[in-house]
């Protein structure tokens, strides 16, 4: 299989998608690419049968270690193990990684720290070690998955590192560990090097040591992370194949240069340094990736084995893969080897005598192409102008940050004077880079939300980029462009085709306790959004953007939307109101609609002084019209006194269906609506106040005879809700009950006058 071991790490990445994502049309163009290259005489018989068989080992092995996790007893239950990969250490918990001893089944083990209850004498996380054998004593679960589209999923994360349960453990006193392994020494250097970082370097430098050379970005500010995220320069934060460049350089300049070592005893030290290194580097795919390639190479080269480049990084993937077999699961994974993969693919065309800076941008032009795809279907966007930005940054990081870092982390450990200088100048000039990058987010932000890209464009996309970098290699300029200008038209078409369909979307979001109903009109003539619930802080009165940033923003992102064309606030608690600031900072609200009994708090005061949102205020018996939809406002007609009975109550026809929302209204209101309109019907019916007994009489039920009913509640909340009066009094009405708590996020997908209801979680 020399020079083709390519076609078998295809074949384990066809059948992986096709049975981890359910789409066998992978599988399918993979076949056919396999006997067009068999026809075009590209491929020998013995190869084509080869790679045949391997799709088919592949899928049947995926398929066997893809099987369903069992569903777990709520009855406490001891599970005996090894606790594989390092310990977490945090100041609020620790987490380790166990494997059980029967089963082979991992699971995630969590212990939220108490020093406050903590017994003197009693187990400490201190006898928590890799490799050590455990007897725990919890309850096994199963990880939250996400209820919402375009949400994050915590349980499918757990599963792309192979773990398959959780465990929270209410005291450490359910652990009883004994023993280690060779491991945990190398454990004990890293969390040593960490602690002399945060000691004796400035807060700056050493989150940015640690992040870049030691694989711990915890410390780095969070909205730092999420600007090199939306700027498509995170990949600079994986440690790979440039910070193992670098490390190998130095190593050979230091040993080498000086007389000190043979090239030989340089290979044999490489061997066995770059694994050590990528355990003490926190075990990211990237940096084994990158370090067993690199060892491979070294082997290779020792032996002289005539492997190309590609077969090296084909074998160093099925063996990653074998490993874990949902490692391809990890967006890490796919964007080193398709950044890598990419540029290898490309390398005739680097080999050409152009210019350094039109080298430069076109290495920055492929990576941005080639992981494109990924990036939409996991963040829904992307900057146009990272392009520019990592021409610039790249070659930063590579020529000052790395080397500096490098330098300061040799110099902390054996030379602290040069170490001090070093912080100061690493400060002084990486501190200006990243106001510079600030600078830029707010200037210059072009974010192309595009929205969920679709399985199926994944072929059309990579064939039209392939055929794209084949012209511009064979420098025929005027084709290349036709290919690129394809390449954009389909990103295009993608962005445009909510407002070609016209079909509509009624969704009510899984906020947990609170609500956020999003309207989308056909052919896109219209978003429009009923409240936007947030999350308490601590002191349980100003929000937080936990709801908003997990949520909402990745929901409307998912499905493309920028531009909110209605926002309605209900009323003035933070289960409604509370990502409203963060709506409105984010996106383009045209008009906020709230009754003139709203107070409006400092947060979204602040954010509208610097927008040109509309503010509208409604009463009772008023409409206006979004989109060509009309809204009738039908309560508040008087101040209450009480935010939940100041609820604006909002009728509209959608979809075929008549709809009736009510905030969080108790049943006096709920009489008075049903007296101002004695002759209001509905089909769909908002449940008030997440289905308290204190709403939702038999009266409003049996005048406005609702077929099916909404209930926006949290899991296992505090106060009950749904309550079982209300529960009851829908089932005696014959009335359908969907809920955000059981059903995950629920919408009603129409085409003209017909719809249909549907659930994210089955």
């Amino acid at each position: 299989m020399k020079g083709n071991w390519h076609l078998i790490a295809f074949a384990m990445l066809a059948s992986s998608l096709s049975v981890f994502h359910h789409k066998l049309i992978i599988a399918f163009f993979f076949l056919l690419w396999i006997s067009l290259l068999y026809l075009r005489k590209r491929l020998t018989g013995k190869h084509a049968l080869f790679a045949f068989s391997s799709l088919v080992l592949f899928s049947g092995w995926f398929v066997f270690t893809n099987q369903p996790s069992p569903s777990t007893s709520s009855d406490p239950e001891i599970i005996q193990g090894k606790i594989i990969g390092s310990i977490q250490n945090t100041p609020e918990k620790t987490e380790f990684t166990l494997k059980d001893r029967t089963n082979g089944i991992k699971t995630l083990v969590t212990y939220y720290n108490n020093k406050e209850k903590e017994e003197p004498g009693g187990a400490t996380s201190e006898h928590l070690r890799r490799g050590a054998d455990c007897h725990i004593k919890g309850r096994l679960e199963l990880p939250q998955q996400a209820s919402n589209p375009g949400e994050f999923s915590f349980r499918d994360y757990l599963k792309s590192k192979g773990i398959s349960y959780q465990m929270i453990l209410p005291s450490i006193d359910n652990i009883q560990c004994k023993g280690s392994s060779f491991l945990h020494y190398l454990d004990q250097i890293r969390a040593s090097i960490l602690n002399i970082n945060n000691s004796h370097l400035s807060p700056f430098s050493a989150s940015w040591l640690n992040a870049l050379l030691i694989g711990d970005d915890t410390q780095l500010p969070e909205e730092q992370l999420d600007r090199f995220q939306k700027w498509g320069i995170n990949h600079l934060l994986a440690i790979s194949g440039l910070h193992v460049g670098l490390l190998m350089a130095i190593i050979y300049y230091i040993t080498v240069k000086t007389g000190w070592w043979t090239i030989e005893n340089i290979q044999s030290c490489l061997i066995a340094i770059l694994p050590l290194y990528a355990v003490l580097a926190g075990e990211a795919p990237s940096v084994w990736r990158a370090s067993l390639l690199a060892v491979l190479l070294v082997i290779c080269k020792k032996l002289n084995l005539n492997l190309s480049l590609t077969d090296c990084l084909s074998l160093i993937f099925l063996g990653l893969m074998i490993g874990n077999s949902q490692l391809i699961m990890q967006t890490g994974f796919q964007f080193s080897y398709l950044v890598t993969f990419g540029l290898i693919l490309s390398k005739k065309f680097f080999s050409k005598p152009y210019s350094w800076l039109y080298l430069s941008l076109s290495v920055s032009l492929i990576a941005q192409l080639t992981i494109l795809p990924i990036q939409l279907d996991t963040f829904y966007f992307f900057q146009p102008l990272s392009v520019m930005i990592n021409l610039i940054v790249v070659p930063y990081f590579t020529v000052f940050v790395m080397p500096c870092l490098l330098t300061l982390q040799f110099s902390v450990l054996l030379i602290t004077p040069l170490a001090d200088f070093i912080d100061n100048v690493f400060f002084s000039v990486h501190h200006v880079m990243l106001l510079l990058v600030e600078k830029v987010d707010q200037n210059f932000d072009s974010s192309w939300v595009i929205g969920d890209f679709p399985t199926f464009m994944y072929v059309p996309y990579f064939l039209l980029l392939i055929m794209f970098m084949a012209k511009l290699t064979a420098e025929r300029r005027f084709q290349a462009l036709l290919y690129g200008v394809a390449l954009v038209s389909l990103l295009v078409a993608l962005s445009l085709a909510p407002f070609l369909s016209p079909h509509g979307k009624v969704t009510m979001l899984d906020v947990g306790q609170g609500d956020c109903f999003v309207i989308e009109l056909p052919q896109r003539k219209g978003v429009v959004l009923i409240d936007a619930a947030g999350a308490a802080s601590a002191d349980f009165h100003a929000p937080t953007d936990k709801v908003y940033k997990q949520i909402i923003k990745p929901y409307l992102y998912y499905r493309g939307i920028t531009t909110i064309n209605g926002l309605f606030l209900s009323h003035g608690d933070l289960d409604h109101d509370g990502s409203a600031s963060y709506l409105l900072r984010d996106f383009e609200v045209k008009k906020l609609f709230t009754s003139p009994y709203y107070q409006f708090n400092p947060q979204q005061k602040a954010v509208l002084l610097q927008k040109n949102t509309r503010i509208i205020q409604l009463d009772a018996g008023q409409s206006l019209t979004v989109g060509g939809k009309v809204f009738f406002i039908l309560s508040p007609s008087r101040d209450s006194g009480d935010p939940n009975d100041n609820s604006m109550v909002i009728f509209s026809e959608i979809g075929g269906k008549r709809w009736l929302f009510t905030g969080d209204i108790g049943k006096n209101i709920e009489k008075a609506v049903i007296n101002a309109y004695p002759k209001l019907d509905i089909d769909v019916l908002k449940i008030a106040h997440h289905g308290s007994k204190t709403s939702t009489s038999a009266d409003i039920l049996q005048q406005v005879k609702p077929k099916a009913a909404l209930v926006s509640v949290g899991r296992s909340n505090r106060y009950g809700h749904p309550h079982q009066e209300v529960l009851e009094k829908l089932r005696e009405a014959e009335i359908s009950v969907m809920r955000t708590d059981q059903h995950g996020a629920v919408w009603y997908s129409f085409f003209g006058q017909d719809g249909t209801f549907y659930s994210f979680l089955p």
